[in-house]
């Protein structure tokens, strides 16, 4: 009996730890956006450590329908993994594979808070000197067959300036190459204009 107790606690373990860890997919994709939408050479990313859109069921299931309109070709087993993924915020770790000359800073929220708190945006650009402002991840979404997938990628670098777009991903000939992108919101901020 206690044997059957400890297999039952052992798989069980195994589970949550599958659910709360990330997947090496997730981080290629992670790559792949920084790659291709934040490069440029001497650039510190500056990536919040926890991931974001932890969003009331409702405004999700909003956002991911106007994805659904925008991107028609997603599939909606993709969706559902998303929006499981995304109940809940998770750490990532420097597992990202860039092409050189960047600079990765994984950055806890608690840290982030430390900074505004007291400061603002000229005091955070004093602590990361190179970087565009803070990157936010979500949870990547996957269809069944792991190849096609879904992710979140927030940017803010000024109090009122930043954007976030929802970018589609297909898996071919061995490269997640993007598909298509929906922007659900953008901020700019003029200087007076």
């Amino acid at each position: 009996m206690r044997k059957f107790i400890f297999i039952l606690i052992f798989l069980l373990g195994l589970k949550v730890f599958a659910q709360t860890s990330l997947e090496p997919r997730e981080y290629a994709i992670y790559s792949e956006v920084l790659n291709q939408w934040y490069s440029g050479s001497g650039c510190n990313m500056v990536i919040r450590k926890n991931t974001g859109v932890v969003l009331p069921p409702a405004v999700l299931e909003k956002q991911l329908r106007g994805v659904k309109n925008k991107l028609p070709q997603v599939k909606e087993e993709t969706l559902l993994d998303f929006k499981a993924k995304n109940v809940h915020s998770y750490n990532l770790d420097d597992f990202f594979h860039l092409d050189k000359g960047y600079e990765i800073t994984i950055v806890p929220q608690k840290m982030i808070d430390e900074i505004f708190k007291e400061g603002d945006w000229e005091e955070f650009y004093e602590e990361y000197p190179a970087s565009r402002g803070i990157i936010t991840f979500s949870r990547v979404g996957f269809d069944a067959n792991r190849e096609q997938a879904l992710v979140q990628v927030s940017s803010q670098w000024e109090h009122s300036t930043g954007s976030s777009l929802y970018i589609l991903f297909r898996f071919k000939n061995s490269l997640w190459k993007p598909e298509g992108s929906f922007r659900i919101w953008n901020s700019w901020v003029t200087d007076g204009i």
